[in-house]
């Protein structure tokens, strides 16, 4: 089983994300923050296997985040997510220890599958 966690303030993003874990056998999710402050605040973290997170929110933001669950969770893979990526997002984030950045819209069944058990 694997343990899931999605960071990304907007609400209905969070609940479309979570309708499509939820059809994915031995996966789930455990957390669903709508801040990286919510996120650091809940005691699960470190149940957790894979977190996605939101490049662009308010407070803290996804690279920031990162950063943090890099430094203090090193066996979480954490897959950024966004609207807009590019190359250069892509390098720093990887430079940080992201495992990835990947744009929302291919954010599918498949592709969270496939990102999941990668």
């Amino acid at each position: 089983m694997r343990n899931i966690a999605i960071v990304d303030d907007n609400q209905h993003f969070l609940d479309a994300f979570e309708l499509l874990v939820g059809m994915i056998p031995d996966a789930k999710l455990l957390i669903k923050a709508s801040s990286g402050r919510e996120f650091l605040d809940n005691k699960n973290y470190n149940e957790l296997d894979i977190a996605f997170i939101d490049l662009n929110m308010p407070v803290m933001d996804g690279i920031e985040l990162t950063r943090l669950i890099i430094k203090n969770y090193l066996k979480l893979k954490v897959i950024a997510i966004s609207s807009t990526t590019n190359d250069f997002l892509k390098e720093l984030l990887k430079s940080i220890g992201a495992f990835d950045l990947v744009d929302k819209d291919e954010l599918d069944l498949k592709r969270i599958r496939e990102l999941i058990f990668k």
